[in-house]
């Protein structure tokens, strides 16, 4: 076993410092077993989280990519609605004339058969809008008989 001593200023020789360089050696290369050790785990979890990082990146660019997908199809059903809405409204629309014309058509039908009046007389007063000129003529003429 080789020691060495250390003779300090003002120390006497017998009080020497006497190093054991095997335990010291012994010592860092534990400390460095430690370290390179520490440094694998640290490794090995830098990895693990850089593949969970781009598994991550990786879906969510999938959900992007699905959201964008989704976005266009509510913007097409938006379209679509709009168009049928717009259909709609163009139909009501014109059907509110139509069914005015029809249940003219039909009362001036049934004007013709005279023991239809009096249900027609009643169907005008209950509803006096059904046609005014229509209502006048009716009236006059049903009075007059």
């Amino acid at each position: 076993m080789k020691t060495t001593t250390l003779a300090r200023d003002g120390v006497p020789f017998a009080e020497c410092v006497t190093i054991d360089w095997r335990e010291t050696a012994e010592r860092r290369l534990t400390k460095l077993t430690d370290a390179e050790h520490d440094l694998a785990v640290v490794r090995d979890r830098l990895d693990y989280l850089q593949s969970n990082y781009r598994l991550l990146l990786q879906q969510s660019e999938q959900r992007l990519v699905r959201i964008r997908e989704l976005e266009r199809e509510l913007e097409e059903l938006n379209a679509a609605h709009s168009r049928f809405f717009g259909d709609f409204r163009r139909r009501l629309a014109a059907l509110r004339p139509r069914i005015k014309a029809l249940i003219l058509f039909a009362i001036g039908l049934i004007l013709r058969v005279p023991l239809a009046r009096p249900v027609v007389r009643i169907v005008l007063r209950a509803f006096p809008k059904l046609g005014d000129k229509l209502r006048a003529r009716f009236l006059t003429s049903g009075q007059s008989e």
